[in-house]
C-alpha cells in the first residue's frame, strides 16, 4: 500500500499529529483513515492518561463573548510550567474552548464536555505536560463587558446597558480591586456574623469609652464592605467618587460579575 502525502495531510487535519506519526498509523492500517485514525487516539489517550497525576503549577486566563455581547465565557487552564501556558498549542486550546462554549451558549453540555476531553488529551500528547481546564464560568445578561489582564486576572460584568468606555472602567476596576460582592446586602449572613464577632472582641479588648468602642466597630464594618463590595469601593478612575456614585451618574446597573485570577486559592504559581 502506497502512502501519499495526500493521506497523510488528511489525518494529520483529522487528528492533528505528526507527518512520522501519521505515516506509521497509515502503514499499520493499511491505508485507512478510520482505523488510522482510532490507532493515534489510542496512542493520545495512553500518552495522556500518564500524564493526568503531574501537579499543574502554572495557570492562564481568558474569556470570550458572543456576537451580541449578552453571553460570555471565563476560562483557567493550567499547565506544569510557565513555558508550556505560553505555548501556542496550550494558546490554540483554550481559544477553541472558548469560541466552543459560546457557540453552545453552555459550559456543560455533552458536546462541550466531549470536546474538552477529547482536545485536551490531544493537547496534552503534543506539548508533554498534564493540562487542566482548571475553571470555567458563564454569564449572561443584557449586556456583558469583558477584561483580561495578561492572560493573569479575567472579568466579566453583566449590566443593564452597555456604556463602552464606563462598562470597560469598572471592569479593570474589579480585576484591581477584587470585590467579592456586589452590594452590602450581597454578603452572606454567616459571614457577616462572623466578621462583626471578631470586631466586636477587638473593640471590647479596647481600653477606650463605650462611645469610642461603638465608632471603631462601626469604622471597621464599614471598611470590610469597602473592601469586599464593588459599590461601595472608591472607583479607581476616580478616587474621589465610590463605583456606586459613578454607576447612578450614568444610569447603570451592575448585575452580576465574575473573576478569575489565575492561581488563586490553589497551590500553582504566578507568573
Amino acid at each position: 500500500m502506497i502512502i501519499t502525502v495526500k493521506m497523510i495531510k488528511q489525518l494529520r487535519n483529522l487528528t492533528g499529529a505528526g507527518v512520522m506519526e501519521c505515516k506509521k498509523a497509515l502503514v499499520i492500517s493499511r491505508g485507512n483513515l478510520e482505523i488510522a485514525s482510532q490507532i493515534i487516539n489510542e496512542k493520545n489517550k495512553e500518552k495522556s492518561t500518564r500524564k493526568f497525576k503531574n501537579s499543574t503549577k502554572y495557570g492562564i486566563v481568558d474569556a470570550e463573548l458572543s456576537p451580541d455581547k449578552t453571553f460570555g465565557v471565563l476560562v483557567e487552564i493550567q499547565s506544569e510550567t510557565d513555558f508550556v501556558s505560553k505555548n501556542y498549542l496550550v494558546l490554540k486550546f483554550l481559544k477553541k474552548l472558548l469560541k466552543t462554549v459560546i457557540s453552545k451558549r453552555s459550559s456543560t453540555s455533552k458536546e462541550v464536555t466531549k470536546f474538552i476531553e477529547d482536545e485536551r488529551m490531544k493537547t496534552i500528547s503534543k506539548v508533554n505536560e498534564n493540562i487542566l481546564v482548571n475553571r470555567i464560568s458563564v454569564i449572561s445578561g443584557e449586556m456583558i463587558t469583558k477584561y483580561v489582564h495578561g492572560n493573569r486576572i479575567g472579568v466579566l460584568v453583566s449590566t443593564n446597558h452597555i456604556n463602552n468606555k464606563l462598562t470597560r472602567f469598572i471592569a479593570m476596576h474589579i480585576a484591581a480591586s477584587k470585590p467579592k460582592y456586589i452590594s452590602k446586602k450581597d454578603v452572606q449572613n454567616h459571614v457577616l456574623k462572623e466578621k462583626m464577632e471578631y470586631y466586636s472582641l477587638i473593640s471590647k479588648n479596647n481600653s477606650e469609652s463605650k462611645e469610642n468602642i461603638n465608632k471603631i466597630f462601626s469604622k471597621k464594618i464599614e471598611k470590610f464592605f469597602e473592601r469586599t463590595c464593588l459599590l461601595e469601593q472608591k472607583f479607581i478612575i476616580k478616587l474621589n467618587k465610590k463605583v456606586k456614585e459613578v454607576l447612578l451618574e450614568n444610569k447603570i446597573k451592575v448585575i452580576d460579575f465574575i473573576r478569575f485570577e489565575s492561581c488563586e486559592n490553589t497551590e500553582c504559581k504566578k507568573f
